[in-house]
């Protein structure tokens, strides 16, 4: 079952596969694993996150060295040099700006500017104490493609690579400006994870030039606009529905989903009276072009004739059809409390079904049954246009939350044999990185549309549930030599990681 939160969807690469989570108990209170605080500093609350960057000489970047201090100094006139990258906080830097188009740059380890000493071509950069001098005035200037750029001193010069080598402690310099690609590095954002302190079924959509973020909050749904997803923790939150006491769906609101669909926009999220039994999925839409504005109107559930429990609703759009998504029981009884399969049925339109639901998911494998599980479909497509599913399987309340995947390898999405099931895990906890029932994900793509990136819940210590501390977080993916994705280990919440390509600086 669901537990305070849900799922997310990704529709940008063609090829389907379905991302499902597994494993809720519904026999558990939902409510009864939330903080009690979790209304005042869960979900809509995080601290204002600074920038922070690496900087990579141009001709190593395939090499990932960085810009760093000599031997992690915190001393001024320490040498500043190129070093392989591992993550050390004398590695980072911050930008801020002082007039026009200067400005000064600080170690994040040290708190010293980068400085030019002299007006000597060749002169070794350093870091000292900033005093506002001139000599710790920069420029960046563009240098190309992507996010390289030249580093333009207040006295003419340019930062460089003293000699087009790949070893470490090679001096950075200041060097008489010419274009060369010594002279040329690449700067990257930083960001670390977790995305926001809580917020659990992490759904994200880009639209515009902008990406529209929810999670389950279980009493209201809200909304985030950013146009850096790596700063999404400083986006405003915009609560765009809050419903009305008394009905159906005033209680237990999880796994939000948003979509353009014909011209507007539909949010598709779960809730019910205050009794788990009488879950359901029900559809909220808005013509505005910005989400955030408008007014959002309620259509109603969404349900076939069986109008059995049902959670965390997504949409697969194939073959000139659209289909909704979502787990549910078998019957709607109390034998089967607690085990979700998942369900496929073909649309009439954004908040009316066609047809009956069709089983295409039940937890099978002995990793996907620790809570008897399978939820949160989401689609993601390759660039062939095949069908992937992923979806959260075994009890939320559990550590063993994982993802598992379903590859569409027929042509009706209605038939359950033309879903083939991955044996094993897509995405799985990892201890040694203190990521725990990492589950219900979305996708999306980096603003340059070079990168494929997963959004997904996770806990940072074991036995933490379904509750508030289930935290966003964000990692990029690659596909495989067989076009399937290869989602990788999740990430530390202690290892920075570049933002999305294309996120300006």
């Amino acid at each position: 079952m669901k537990l305070p939160f849900a799922p997310l969807a990704f529709m940008y690469i063609p090829s389907i596969i379905l991302l499902y989570s597994c494993s809720k108990n519904e026999s558990v209170s939902r409510q009864s694993i939330i903080p009690a605080n979790y209304k005042t500093t869960g979900s809509n609350l995080s601290a204002v996150i600074k920038p922070v960057y690496r900087m990579l000489p141009s001709p190593n970047f395939s090499l990932n060295k960085v810009v760093d201090i000599a031997g992690s100094s915190a001393n001024d006139s320490a040498a500043v040099v190129q070093w392989d990258w591992l993550n050390y906080p004398s590695q980072k830097w911050t930008a801020e700006k002082i007039s026009g188009n200067f400005y000064k740059v600080i170690n994040s380890f040290s708190g010293k500017a980068l400085t030019a000493p002299g007006n000597t071509s060749g002169t070794p950069l350093i870091q000292a104490a900033y005093t506002g001098s001139t000599s710790q005035y920069w420029k960046m200037a563009s240098a190309g493609a992507g996010n390289a750029y030249t580093l333009i001193n207040n006295n003419g010069m340019a930062a460089a690579l003293q000699s087009n080598s790949g070893l470490n402690g090679t001096p950075i310099i200041e060097d008489t400006k010419n274009n060369s690609a010594t002279q040329s590095f690449v700067i990257q954002k930083l960001f670390n994870n977790p995305l926001r302190t809580s917020g659990a079924d992490p759904w994200v959509i880009e639209h515009n030039g902008y990406y529209y973020y929810t999670n389950t909050t279980g009493f209201n749904i809200t909304l985030y606009k950013t146009k850096n997803m790596s700063a999404l923790g400083n986006a405003k939150a915009v609560v765009v529905y809050t419903p009305p006491a008394g009905q159906p769906y005033s209680s237990e609101l999880w796994a939000p989903e948003m979509h353009f669909l014909d011209g507007k926009w539909y949010i598709y999220f779960t809730a019910d009276n205050g009794s788990d039994y009488n879950h359901r999925i029900y559809v909220l839409e808005n013509s505005a072009d910005d989400p955030t504005t408008g007014t959002w109107t309620m259509k109603g559930k969404i349900s076939d004739a069986s109008d059995i429990w049902a959670i965390d609703a997504s949409i697969l759009e194939y073959g000139n059809k659209r289909y909704l998504l979502w787990s549910g029981w078998r019957v709607q009884n109390s034998s089967q409390y607690g085990i979700q399969q998942l369900y496929i049925a073909e649309m009439q339109n954004p908040w009316t079904l066609a047809g009956q639901r069709h089983l295409i998911s039940e937890p099978t494998y002995n990793w996907e049954t620790v809570g008897l599980v399978n939820e949160g479909p989401e689609i993601l497509k390759n660039a062939a246009g095949t069908v992937f599913l992923v979806y959260s399987c075994c009890g939320c309340w559990t550590d063993e939350y994982k993802l598992g995947m379903l590859t569409l390898a027929g042509t009706d999405p209605l038939i359950q044999s033309n879903w083939n099931k991955r044996s094993t895990p897509a995405f799985q906890g990892n201890t040694a990185n203190s990521v725990y029932a990492p589950g219900h994900n979305s996708f999306f793509i980096s603003p340059d549309g070079s990168e494929s990136w997963i959004l997904y819940h996770a806990n940072s210590a074991a036995a933490q549930g379904c509750g508030g501390f289930r935290s966003p977080r964000m990692q990029p993916f690659t596909w495989n030599g067989d076009s399937t994705p290869n989602f990788g280990v999740p990430v530390s919440t202690a290892e920075s990681l570049p933002a999305p390509s294309g996120e300006k600086l």
